[in-house]
């Protein structure tokens, strides 16, 4: 599947889809939308790079992986399907918090 095959990032349903994707992207220096669930690991840089992507992704979404099963990780939906459903609630409540930042910098004050 090349990645103009692949779905792209927002056509999935789930914030830790697009989170983990954008991870990739980010984490790796890929270029935008190049990275689908479908992409073999082997595609996506050497096995430092995979190390410091697994480290970013147990940050980001708040987790332990057990490296007894990241090393049968063949594809991205592999990777995403290891993350626990705490993963996405701590997305939604990162985002609640910053969205409840970003507003109270909004509101106007008393001169």
């Amino acid at each position: 599947m090349t990645p103009t095959d692949a779905p792209s990032m927002t056509e999935h349903a789930h914030p830790a889809t697009d989170r983990l994707l954008a991870l990739f992207e980010s984490e790796l220096a890929l270029p935008a939308r190049t990275v689908h669930v479908g992409m073999p690991i082997t595609e996506v840089g050497d096995s430092l790079d995979w190390l410091e992507l697994l480290m970013a992704v147990e940050e980001t979404f708040g987790v332990q992986l057990d490296p007894a099963q990241t090393k049968s990780i063949r594809t991205v939906a592999d990777l995403l399907r290891l993350l626990p459903p705490q993963a996405e609630e701590r997305l939604d409540r990162d985002l609640q918090n910053a969205v409840q930042q970003a507003l109270q910098g909004m509101v106007p004050r008393p001169i």
